[in-house]
């Protein structure tokens, strides 16, 4: 993913650098020059020092990325950074580039020791600091990309950070964390849009009404999802897990299922591969529907005779397939994500399940 777009970048007098086609040594010098005068211009020596700590983090490793952050921000070589950013983007690696770098880590290593070398003992980090540094690694890769695009399509974007953090399932003070990191930047356009803006903001933002209004609106989504989301968190108390029903060990596999279809080259799992799974996918091979069956909240499946124990009705439901050779062949390797959607996407009618197998359908995936 491309670096953050700042504002001093979006106003540089210079082009940024074109990193799509490189096929020549000029391209490719052409491509350097213009970054150095693009980078030179709109960012300052601790924005090329984060640049050159994520290049190193990534390639070198976690250590050698905390000597590059032990460099104070006064002495780092700024055109270094500048390289890495443009190798973060999409320049070609070149093995004189990789020299420039570990030289710098080498000289940092030796001028500027981490504190655990000198004392020869790593000092711990407090869960608050791990906190910390792992939302910023979060919002870096999942919300730090939307902004940019927010700001490149002129302050349009249908990013939702609620649905984000329900995703990952983000807890109430890493919540807060995210709404803090953006509070800032709100309260600037908050300014920029009252009656009496500051002066140094309207230098800073030069923008039109229309745009500056719609990066106000962005960053109000992102500071209320979040604050909104970690009230949420803290108003639902974790319910105890049960734990699985006895019934689960009664005669799981004398229940009827089809082995496999070689018309669409399935195969089925054993009846007993359901047992302390929370969901599973079923399908009936005669009637061609598909069920997604989902167990009821705190319980696993058990199984008894013919029929999936601890089915909630109401979440489990099937639709039929189709084309279900279009469907079906690569369901195995499906995540998640496109699981969930699936069942979504078919058009047909929707019906119930109520746990009942028989010999025509197979087990085709379960989930703990």
């Amino acid at each position: 993913m491309k670096g953050k777009i700042s504002a001093d970048m979006l106003l540089s007098p210079f082009d940024p650098p074109v990193l799509d086609d490189l096929s020549s040594p000029e391209a490719i010098r052409t491509a350097l020059l213009n970054g150095f005068r693009y980078y030179g211009y709109s960012s300052s020596s601790k924005d090329a020092k984060s640049w050159c700590a994520e290049w190193v983090k990534k390639n070198l490793g976690i250590k050698e990325a905390k000597y590059v952050r032990n460099i104070p921000d006064g002495v780092f070589p700024a055109t270094v950074g500048f390289l890495c950013r443009m190798l973060l983007d999409g320049l070609p690696y070149d093995e004189s580039y990789g020299s420039r770098i570990k030289g710098l880590v080498r000289t940092a290593r030796e001028d500027y020791p981490l504190q655990q070398d000198v004392d020869d003992g790593e000092p711990v980090k407090s869960v608050y600091e791990r906190m910390v540094e792992n939302m910023r690694d979060w919002m870096g890769e999942y919300v730090e990309g939307e902004i940019d695009d927010m700001h490149l399509n002129k302050g349009a974007s249908d990013f939702s950070l609620a649905e984000l953090l329900e995703e990952h399932k983000i807890p109430a003070k890493s919540a807060m964390l995210v709404a803090d990191a953006y509070r800032d930047d709100k309260e600037i356009y908050d300014n920029l849009l009252s009656a009496n803006p500051d002066p140094e903001y309207v230098e800073a933002y030069p923008y039109g009404k229309r745009y500056l209004k719609k990066a106000h609106a962005f960053y109000t989504m992102l500071v209320e999802d979040a604050e909104h989301h970690a009230n949420k968190a803290k108003a639902v108390r974790k319910t105890r897990k049960k734990r699985a029903s006895k019934i689960a060990k009664v005669k799981p596999l004398t229940m009827k299922y089809k082995a496999s279809d070689d018309d669409l080259k399935l195969v089925s799992k054993a009846p007993d591969a359901i047992l302390g799974c929370t969901q599973a996918w079923v399908y009936n091979a005669k009637k061609r529907i598909l069920y997604h069956v989902v167990s009821m909240a705190g319980e696993t499946f058990g199984v008894k005779g013919d029929t999936i124990q601890n089915v909630d009705i109401d979440k489990s439901v099937g639709k039929k397939l189709r084309h279900p050779d279009k469907v079906l062949p690569d369901f195995t390797s499906y995540n998640k994500t496109k699981l969930k959607g699936l069942l979504k996407s078919l058009t047909t009618k929707e019906c119930g399940y109520k746990g009942r197998m028989n010999a025509d359908m197979l087990i085709l995936k379960v989930i703990k």
